[in-house]
């Protein structure tokens, strides 16, 4: 679990696969899904949906002409969204001994701390453009879309994930 974490923060990510064909077109992380998958495998998926997150802020903020103030929107999300993913493993200890459907199960609850990260973001960033929250929502796209490839139903769907942000 710890060399988990330390990898997740350590990890360079200009040499990732998409990195080498578009920050526009990231590869589909779904076709990587499958049921059966142990614990190890879902927190490699779970590196996946950040690092492609991370990936896409580096891309944007090695073109500042292109992206001004965007760019480090969408990074401060992503280190964010990294930061919750963290602290989510850590304190639920998250090992590989562990079932993986309960690990499916929990992503739920990850999913909604995102969601009250995603609310601190837009309470502190004047992102008018919604860049950042966006990044935010696609995190929690993905793990949703992880837990459905895996044959869980989560307990809310995106729309309603989404409604939340702005019930609030």
């Amino acid at each position: 679990m710890i060399a988990w974490l330390t990898s997740l923060f350590n990890r360079p990510t200009t040499s990732l696969p998409w990195n080498q064909h578009s920050a526009k077109s990231p590869l589909d992380l779904r076709d990587s899904y499958r049921e059966g998958m142990s614990v190890d495998e879902l927190l490699t998926a779970l590196d996946k949906i950040i690092e492609k997150q991370l990936s896409d802020a580096d891309d944007k903020l090695s073109r500042p002409e292109h992206w001004g103030p965007v760019a480090s929107l969408v990074s401060s999300a992503a280190q964010g969204s990294r930061q919750v993913v963290a602290v989510f493993l850590e304190a639920n200890e998250v090992g590989t001994n562990e079932s993986a459907g309960a690990f499916v199960a929990s992503l739920d609850q990850l999913k909604q701390q995102l969601m009250a990260a995603r609310r601190q973001y837009d309470a502190v960033y004047n992102d008018e453009d919604g860049y950042g929250g966006a990044t935010y929502m696609e995190v929690i796209r993905d793990i949703h879309h992880l837990q459905e490839a895996l044959g869980y139903t989560p307990s809310h769907t995106i729309a309603e994930l989404r409604e939340s942000v702005h019930s609030l």
